[in-house]
């Protein structure tokens, strides 16, 4: 049996046991309930906290919320989030959406030593990954597995896109060099580097345009 069809045998076991079916709603309400009230603060314009700009906490926030835009934009995308959690036909969806905005506010958290909130913060990313592994059969379609009937390799086909992938790589890198400090020091190396990753890249869209 493949790692895939063990995986799905695994998850559908595991999706029918009730108390982890009553788990998973409560993990979303949960969730909900955490992103509604420090979104809508964001969408108002409030500010999140009151702490002196000497504290480390207080200077990111209040950084935070001097970019209006951006400030209000992630409010809007964690009530948005909550939301679809909290909509049964939407909840997939949702839990896709809140994963980036949780992990950031974990690693942020932690960055700044938000005391018992980096706590608070990793168990919200711990049971939003609950979620998304709940919905590993709707997720598992764009998933780096193979499925479905393999085709046989053909270099032939591989070769023009690998070939092209290379060139553009080396290109990319060679512009990063011309613009960045960073990739200049590399010198040649960060040549290298772009025409393995662009030929390594473009080999594996050759691949995918052939299963296709």
């Amino acid at each position: 049996m493949s790692l895939e069809n063990s995986l799905d045998s695994l998850h559908a076991k595991v999706k029918q046991i009730k108390f982890l079916q009553y788990f998973t709603a409560f993990n979303r309400v949960i969730l909900a309930i955490a992103f509604i009230p420090s979104g809508m603060t964001k969408v108002l314009g409030l500010r999140f906290t009151l702490l002196p700009l000497d504290n480390p906490v207080g200077f990111f926030f209040e950084s935070f919320y001097q970019a209006h835009g951006w400030y209000r934009f992630v409010g809007m995308a964690q009530v948005l989030a909550a939301i679809l959690l909290l909509i049964p036909r939407t909840a997939t969806l949702g839990a896709a959406i809140f994963f980036p905005i949780v992990l950031n506010i974990m690693l942020v958290t932690w960055s700044i030593d938000f005391q018992g909130t980096k706590y608070i913060t990793s168990l919200m990313f711990l049971a939003n990954l609950y979620l998304v592994c709940w919905d590993y059969d709707k997720f598992k379609a764009i998933l780096p597995f193979s499925n479905g009937e393999k085709m046989p390799f053909n270099l032939k086909k591989s070769l023009p896109l690998t070939i092209l992938g290379a060139i553009g790589g080396t290109a990319a890198f060679g512009f990063f060099m011309g613009v960045s400090p960073a990739f200049a020091k590399m010198g040649f190396v960060s040549l290298v580097i772009g025409f393995i990753g662009g030929g390594f890249f473009g080999f594996l869209n050759s691949l995918h345009l052939q299963k296709a």
